[in-house]
């Protein structure tokens, strides 16, 4: 039997010894969720005889994302808690350990959280405890008859989350081969969790926006599919894509999606050809203003590796969620093509990726993302199109070099302020969707303020930025998060006329404030390693074409001028 169908029968026997479990709804009901807070550590033991008194259950979530005391609920009020277990790909739990509230069993841990003591229940202790990133945690403890005792082994990657019944809770560790040590018959243990990570990611535009940025305003879909290309940073064994409809009045119905490996143009090398599922079905339908996250699928997806994105989108639909730059997609003829490998099926070349948000790997623990955060720089005006010339990705391609497993995630959006919004939301307005909601994130860079005080309109001054930074910089920090400082590179003579209200002593004032301030975790002199040392306020020759923007060779020097023991540190601190 392979380990595939021994994993769906171990779920089949689990399910079936927990029939028996208390009445009533139980909130891992709901089923694998999407959108949780990962641990720094954590560990899961369980042991499952025959013999079900001599059933152990320990379940530790440590150094976790920033979690509020209202996240927690009121156990004592109302709030029940589930620990649920899922088994490979599935999307249902194939063991439940539930929490009732309780008045006596709950106690008040003073305003840090709740502890809870009961013998007669299979869960007999537990911690819940808030508290800033890194602090947060939740501890498990149980034993007896009434735990779930699986009939393993289970199919991997194991993952686990403890959910509430009267918030958005959801705290996640996920065990991978990698992690796990035992997992048989009688028993099974992990430590440390593997996580997701983000590999790829951007920004999403609104259709206005876009269409000045190259979407055609006559472009509809129409029972099509779109192929779409993205390149990824960081490797991992298990894959997930999140779609958006951010910017959409209504639904979105997405009528079948896939994944695979780019052979070449719009082809895709058959034996890597994953259906997505979202919460089983083939299907799904995207709310207006927001995102659905696929089912994991496994894969075993390279790092730097061109993966491909097929959406079948089978409604008359208009293109309001979208990414132009630097973007290489396809469509189709009349049909559904997203099982078809064959590049011929999709005849019509498309530079933009719509509906598509991130995609995510699972990876190893010291696996992380890193945010580089954003305009035009960032995003790619300047480089060479579908050859993965941005700086972000000069920049993958030198951590992968040195062996450091992190993602780089490109948010940039051309045109984008700091402070007001023009082309997509300003940074104050996206930070929080753009980085803090990106998988595994631990840094960001930020490279933003040119437009602030190139575009004018309204005219800002240097200071007024720099209190947009500090705010950055605050937000960043009570996430968890180190920020590092870009120096806002050269500006001057570049030929657009939009550009007339640009002031150099405002990008000099902006660096100075960068480079001494003290502000950010650390300083990337982007400027230094692209002006001229003769004329600081112009590219070096060869570095841009047209004075505003790195050609791919000054997208590789500002990705060099990356101090790549930064991430190295952070790696040590396990964080």
């Amino acid at each position: 039997m392979r380990s595939r169908e021994r994993g769906l029968v171990a779920a089949a026997v689990l399910c079936a010894a927990l029939a028996g479990r208390a009445s009533g709804a139980s909130p891992c009901d709901a089923g694998l969720r999407a959108s949780c807070r990962a641990a720094g550590w954590s560990r899961l033991v369980a042991r499952h005889p025959r013999n079900a008194v001599e059933a152990r259950l320990s379940w530790e979530w440590l150094d976790g994302g920033p979690t509020g005391l209202a996240d927690l609920g009121e156990p004592t009020g109302g709030t029940a808690y589930a620990l649920c277990v899922y088994a490979g790909t599935s999307t249902s739990a194939v063991a439940v350990a539930e929490i009732p509230a309780s008045k006596t069993s709950w106690t008040a841990d003073g305003s840090r959280g709740f502890r809870y003591r009961d013998a007669t229940t299979g869960v007999r202790t537990a911690v819940l405890k808030a508290g800033r990133a890194g602090t947060a945690k939740a501890i498990l403890r149980g034993s007896g008859a009434a735990l779930p005792r699986p009939a393993g082994p289970l199919a991997l990657p194991v993952t686990v989350q403890l959910v509430s019944s009267t918030t958005d809770l959801c705290l996640e560790a996920v065990y991978g081969t990698a992690t796990v040590k035992r997992n048989d018959a009688d028993g099974f243990r992990a430590a440390p969790q593997d996580r997701w990570v983000g590999t790829w990611s951007a920004s999403p535009l609104c259709y206005q926006a876009a269409t000045l940025l190259g979407l055609p305003r006559t472009l509809r879909f129409a029972d099509q599919s779109v192929r779409m290309i993205v390149h990824t940073s960081v490797a991992g064994e298990l894959v997930r894509v999140r779609l958006t409809n951010q910017c959409g009045t209504g639904p979105l119905r997405i009528g079948a999606a896939t994944v695979g490996i780019r052979e070449a143009g719009a082809g895709i090398r058959a034996d890597t050809l994953r259906s997505l599922a979202f919460s089983g079905d083939a299907s799904v339908v995207v709310p207006a203003g927001s995102t659905v996250t696929s089912d994991p699928v496994p894969l075993g997806l390279p790092a730097l590796t061109d993966l491909v994105i097929t959406l079948y989108l089978p409604d008359a639909t208009v293109p309001t969620t979208s990414h132009p730059q630097a973007a290489t997609g396809y469509l189709s003829a009349a049909g559904d093509f997203t099982h078809s490998t064959d590049a011929a099926s999709f005849p019509t070349r498309l530079r933009q990726w719509v509906f598509l948000d991130a995609v995510d790997v699972l990876a190893s623990r010291e696996a992380g993302a890193v945010v580089a955060f954003g305009d035009s720089i960032i995003d790619g005006a300047g480089s060479t199109y579908d050859a993965n010339t941005r700086w972000p990705d000069f920049l993958a391609r030198r951590l992968v070099a040195a062996n450091e497993p992190l993602g780089v995630l490109n948010q940039g959006i051309n045109g984008n302020k700091v402070l007001n919004s023009l082309l997509g939301d300003s940074a104050l307005v996206r930070f929080d969707r753009d980085v803090l909601g990106q998988s595994g994130v631990r840094d960001v860079i930020l490279l933003e303020g040119i437009n602030d005080i190139g575009l004018g309109s309204p005219d800002v001054s240097a200071d007024q930025v720099i209190a947009g930074y500090r705010e950055l910089i605050a937000r960043a920090h009570a996430a968890g998060l180190r920020i590092f400082g870009g120096t806002l590179t050269p500006a001057k003579d570049n030929p657009y006329p939009f550009y007339a209200p640009y002031d150099e002593t405002k990008r000099v004032a902006i660096n100075r404030f960068i480079r001494e301030g003290g502000a950010f975790d650390a300083v990337l002199d982007f400027a230094a390693a692209v002006s001229d040392p003769a004329d600081p306020a112009h590219w070096r020759p060869g570095l841009s074409g047209d004075a505003l923007h790195p050609s791919d060779a000054g997208a590789e020097a500002i990705a060099n001028a990356i101090d790549l023991s930064l991430f190295r540190a952070r790696a040590t601190r396990g964080r």
